[in-house]
């Protein structure tokens, strides 16, 4: 599960994290409360908005929201739930790495195999 963290509500709330599967949850602190409010599902959905990116967008978006960094807590299912989705690039790329470390681990510096790199690179995130 991957736990996202916001100071409020935005119409839709954009992210990079590849491929989400559901959305577990959307929480959020009420002005004057420390306990956290759970929304109903049926307020909010997951929306791709290319290959990698996805939005949670709101139907409707509370006006009671407290005033702090940490007001918006939504938790989502990310990754592959197993080795048959996971793209056969990543998995060529693993193989790779695990060779490399075995084949030379006398002696060895942090030094990953640059054909790995390149089989992962359409999966990497750049910032």
């Amino acid at each position: 599960a991957v736990t996202l963290t916001y100071s409020g509500f935005n119409p839709s709330m954009i992210f990079e994290i590849y491929p989400v599967r559901s959305i577990t949850s959307v929480e959020y602190y009420k002005e004057g409360e420390d306990v956290l409010t759970l929304m109903d599902p049926a307020d909010y959905y997951l929306r791709n908005l290319n290959l990698r990116v996805q939005e949670v967008a709101f139907k409707e978006i509370p006006v009671d929201v407290a005033d702090r960094p940490d007001a918006v807590k939504i938790i989502l299912q990310a990754g592959y739930p197993n080795t048959t989705n996971t793209p056969k690039t990543i998995k060529q790329a693993i193989m790779l790495i695990v060779a490399d470390l075995y084949n030379y681990r006398e002696d060895r510096k942090e030094v990953i195999h640059k054909a790995s790199h390149q089989l992962l690179r359409p999966y990497r995130k750049y910032i």
